[in-house]
């Protein structure tokens, strides 16, 4: 008796050590219920001073701003200051590396170096896309007043990701081309407020990136398909008229909310390369889409800007600038090498502008 009560107890043992070294996991190196509130603008965001820990893909440490973004606290511009606000998805919060790494955070050091008054401020929010830049203007201007506002969204966050009812804001057609914003109740998406869903949810979470690290790491090398002989047949690419429909009436309604000058960021896509190294183009109707987006940036005065060197950076000198695994190299998000080509493609367009519109120095 005494020895089967022994076992059970070690049994027990077992559990709550392994269950202690999975918190410790997921509270160090993955993610873990943080605390937070409802803003009647942005939903639930995280409390100022939270913790954000993310190593799902790469790994990234951060503290939570006053409106919940990463980057800690954002002080007060000083006089004759100059304020960027970045805003945009998943690809702009970059919790997959450190505060240091980002993009953000390289192009204000760069900026500095002519304009000591630059300061660059990260807004970037997971899941994000033009209907919730647009339907949060009026917020970010009464609580930033920004100088220069940097909006990075692809084609698809102003054409399919525009429609999804999961986020913030979307968008719904009327007749012809009336397109009208739809505000979802904030106070949605309880899941992780719920002192026993979130913690759930997050365990769950641990096994997942278990999970995807297994794939990554014991996984073969994903090349793109080799080239067939001969000549293909490729047919003209073209972009459906209500996509371009609905990105035309977005960008004029991004240039009529924002009364100061806009920079549109477009982050390259997966750039594929062959089993030779060779960075394989875009396909047709993504040159297409990027060539309808420049011109209706140009249409409605945005200053388009995108990083085209990531497609050539692998034949170059064999890096990316996506992903963090060896095996599926260049899916993910932004690496650091990423990180630092578009600091660099942003430093040098918003160079002139802060040149014409920083105040003068006394």
């Amino acid at each position: 008796m005494k020895k089967k009560l022994s076992k059970i107890l070690k049994v027990l043992a077992a559990a709550v050590l392994a269950l202690a070294v999975m918190e410790v996991i997921l509270r160090l190196a993955v993610t873990y219920p943080i605390p937070l509130r409802l803003d009647p603008n942005l939903g639930w965001i995280a409390r100022e001073g939270s913790l954000l820990i993310d190593g799902t893909e790469g790994y990234g440490v951060s503290r939570a701003g006053q409106y919940g973004w990463r980057g800690g606290h954002i002080p007060p511009v000083p006089d004759g200051g100059f304020r960027i606000l970045v805003i945009g998805d998943s690809i702009t919060e970059a919790m997959q590396v450190r505060d240091e790494v980002t993009f953000c955070n390289q192009l204000e050091q760069r900026l500095r170096e002519a304009h000591p008054g630059v300061q660059v401020v990260n807004a970037g929010s997971s899941g994000w896309s033009m209907p919730d830049v647009l339907g949060n203007a009026a917020f970010f201007e009464e609580k930033l007043d920004p100088d220069l506002v940097v909006v990075q969204a692809a084609w698809r966050d102003l054409t399919s990701n525009a429609i999804g009812k999961g986020q913030g804001f979307w968008e719904i057609a009327g007749e012809g081309k009336d397109i009208h914003l739809v505000q979802n109740d904030p106070s949605g998406g309880r899941v992780l407020t719920n002192p026993i869903l979130g913690p759930l949810y997050c365990h769950s979470a641990l096994a997942r990136y278990g999970l995807f690290r297994l794939k990554l790491y014991l996984g073969q090398k994903q090349d793109a398909p080799p080239k067939k002989e001969g000549k293909p047949e490729v047919k003209s690419p073209e972009v459906p008229q209500i996509e371009r429909d609905r990105a035309d009436w977005e960008l004029r309604e991004l240039a009529a909310r924002f009364p100061v000058p806009v920079v549109l960021l477009d982050v390259p896509g997966y750039p594929a390369v062959n089993s030779n190294g060779i960075a394989i183009e875009p396909p047709p109707i993504e040159q297409e889409q990027r060539r309808v987006y420049r011109a209706l940036a140009k249409k409605h005065h945005l200053t388009y800007v995108r990083q085209a060197s990531f497609y050539g950076l692998y034949a170059s000198d064999q890096e990316f600038g996506r992903g963090f695994s060896r095996h599926n190299p260049a899916t993910g998000h932004l690496n650091p090498r990423g990180h630092a080509l578009i600091a660099d493609a942003l430093a040098q367009a918003l160079e002139p502008i802060i040149n014409r519109e920083a105040p003068a120095a006394p």
